[in-house]
């Protein structure tokens, strides 16, 4: 008779060395991409922002994005236009070669930032297995872990000073917390997750609302937890309240009151173009000559009501359509490009990106060739899961996986939700690519599972 007592600690040490295996690719491949890419530029448009924000607060202790007065601006003065998350960042690790008031000062100075942007990267590797071992096998986990190593729009962000690297982090330790266990949400997780989607929030406010869908659908599936997520609410809240505060001290206002109004109005052009202008592409507000700038919500809606009633057709399929399909579409919008910078911005490009070891180097032009023929099926299954984990019939076939595989699908609604009413820029997509990776895991568990029990004799469909 065979002797299996020794084959699991066999088999749970070569997985963890396929795992380390990964996580190893994962850094390999985020340094690599810094050190064997050139942007061209690379403090400019938000990067520009966060930048001064870092600046200001070394050397003035003001939270600002003023131009500082060593790059020819005159007074510093407190703002609230963006989350502090990411600028306190960028100010903690910022090099002081930017005393130097040159721009390759300047560019020196982010160095830093980027590379830990790398360790930040890779470290979401292994949150994002942590994940698929809930919804999914320890094969597809490590799937799943391998899909996340490998995405060039997940490597390559980390070459722009940017804020989607912390982000994701935050995101998905806050995600990990909400599924480490299966079915079980303890007080102690749900506000660790509740932090961790605050800390997220203040870095991009793009899942400032997550957490009250998440804790009302929590309630309603089961009402005798209705204390856990008010703790899970309340410890959210805490830090978004301290942020507010402090606004209101140094600028007068809880927040900025224009963000929202510069989501909705930067995402009601169709096709991200003002009147079919190509020119006016990624950039539309540039050339609509009445909403020159973010003024208020209510004179954005009224010229979007204007505009729809002209042309229902092209707006409702914009946002019933074609907001969801540029989200998650494979090419980043791109900035400060020129027709013949196209092919080095956009595509996985954020910036102008002269040189990139996606030109050249055989290893990422094979993750990106893989990474490329599977998005679109993956966007399919993930889709698919989405819909499925909701549908009764299916219950008992998801098992354990089904809790964490409607948590993962309620947030992928929302994210496409949030950016069907703002702006479905698809670089916004980038931190929640593992969720796509996810979904398709947990479907494809769901299928391996059904088709096994159909050819074991005897065995039913699981389904009813």
């Amino acid at each position: 008779m065979r002797d299996t007592r020794n084959s699991r600690p066999a088999g749970q040490a070569v997985h963890y060395v396929v795992l380390g295996s990964i996580l190893l690719l994962a850094l390999f491949l985020r340094i690599a991409a810094i050190t064997g890419s050139l942007v061209e530029d690379p403090v400019r448009g938000d990067s520009l922002s966060y930048f001064f924000y870092g600046v200001n607060l070394q050397s003035e202790q003001v939270y600002s994005r003023s131009i500082p007065p060593l790059f020819g601006g005159s007074r510093v003065i407190p703002d609230a236009d963006v989350p502090p998350g990411y600028p306190l960042l960028v100010s903690a690790l910022l090099k002081k070669d930017w005393q130097s008031g040159t721009a390759d000062g300047a560019y020196s100075s982010i160095t830093r930032i980027i590379y830990a942007q790398a360790g930040l990267s890779s470290l979401v590797v292994v949150l994002v297995y942590c994940i698929g071992l809930q919804v999914s096998s320890r094969g597809g986990a490590l799937g799943v872990a391998l899909l996340a190593a490998i995405s060039p729009h997940l490597v390559n962000i980390n070459i722009y000073l940017l804020t989607e690297p912390l982000f994701t982090l935050m995101f998905w330790t806050a995600m990990l917390f909400l599924l480490h266990r299966r079915d079980s949400f303890s007080p102690r997780r749900l506000a660790l997750a509740g932090l961790f989607l605050a800390l997220a929030a203040l870095v991009r406010p793009t899942t400032q609302y997550l957490p009250f869908l998440l804790a009302a659908v929590g309630i309603a599936g089961t009402p005798a937890l209705w204390r856990r997520w008010t703790l899970f609410l309340a410890v959210f809240t805490l830090p978004m309240l301290a942020w507010g505060l402090r606004n209101l001290a140094s600028v007068g206002a809880f927040s900025n009151p224009l963000a929202m109004v510069a989501a909705v109005q930067t995402g009601m052009y169709p096709d991200f173009m003002y009147n079919n202008i190509p020119e006016s592409r990624g950039m539309p507000y540039n050339f609509d000559p009445v909403l020159t700038s973010p003024r208020s919500l209510s004179l954005a809606l009224s010229v979007l009501a204007e505009r729809f009633m002209e042309a229902p057709g092209t707006y409702l399929h914009w946002y019933l359509i074609g907001k969801p399909l540029a989200l998650f579409h494979w090419h980043i919008m791109p900035i400060g490009a020129d027709d013949q910078e196209l092919l080095l911005s956009g595509d996985i490009y954020v910036f102008p990106t002269v040189l990139t070891p996606y030109g050249y180097n055989p290893l990422f032009i094979a993750t990106y060739v893989a990474s490329r023929i599977l998005y679109l099926p993956l966007l399919l299954l993930a889709a698919a899961a989405a819909i499925l984990a909701w549908v009764p019939a299916l219950r008992p076939a998801w098992g354990s996986a089904l809790t964490g595989m409607r948590l993962l699908s309620l947030t992928l609604v929302y994210v496409t939700g949030i950016h069907m009413v703002g702006s479905p820029f698809p670089r916004y997509a980038i931190p929640f690519q593992p969720l796509l990776y996810l979904l398709a895991a947990g479907l494809l568990a769901l299928i391996w599972r059904q088709w096994r029990e159909h050819r074991t004799p005897g065995s039913g469909s699981g389904l009813s």
